[in-house]
Order: C-alpha cells, then structure tokens, then sequence
C-alpha cells in the first residue's frame, strides 16, 4: 500500500522532529482513533481520477488507487512488463 500523502506532509510541519517516526505515529494514532485519511486525502494533491471508482484517488506516485486498489493511471491499467 502507497503511503498516506496527507499523513506524510502532517509529519513535516515539525522541523524539530523526526519525518519517519512522526509519520508513522500518525498513522498508529489515526488508525486506533478510527479517524483515517479519506482515500482522496491519501492519495496526495497530484492524484488522479481512478476510471474505475471515479474518485480522485489514483495515488500521485505509484497510481494505485487508494480506496478500490485499481493498478493504473487514467489512460488505462498498468501491464506486468516484458512476460507479457
């Protein structure tokens, strides 16, 4: 699973901590509180529209869609490589 865009930019804001371990405490915390990132805000501010659920939610990275695990980018899904 691609990394919370939303998550990882909240870990950012404190210049006096470190990136990794505040990212992964606000997931842990944001997991046991059931106030998770909406797959839009998972995706990050560059997502794409996912062809197959409609949302903005194809991560702006790995194109995976955050809330229906679509492998793709809008243009179509995205194939294995040279076996196929």
């Amino acid at each position: 699973m691609p990394s919370c865009e939303k998550c990882w930019e909240d870990a950012g804001k404190d210049p006096y901590k470190d990136k990794v371990e505040e990212y992964h405490r606000l997931i842990r915390e944001r997991d046991a509180s059931e106030n998770v990132c909406t797959p839009e805000q998972q995706a990050g501010r560059d997502a794409g529209v996912c062809p197959r659920c409609n949302r903005r939610a194809l991560h702006q990275w790995t194109n995976e869609c955050m809330k229906c695990q679509y492998e793709g980018t809008h243009d179509g899904p995205v194939t294995g490589g040279e076996d196929e």
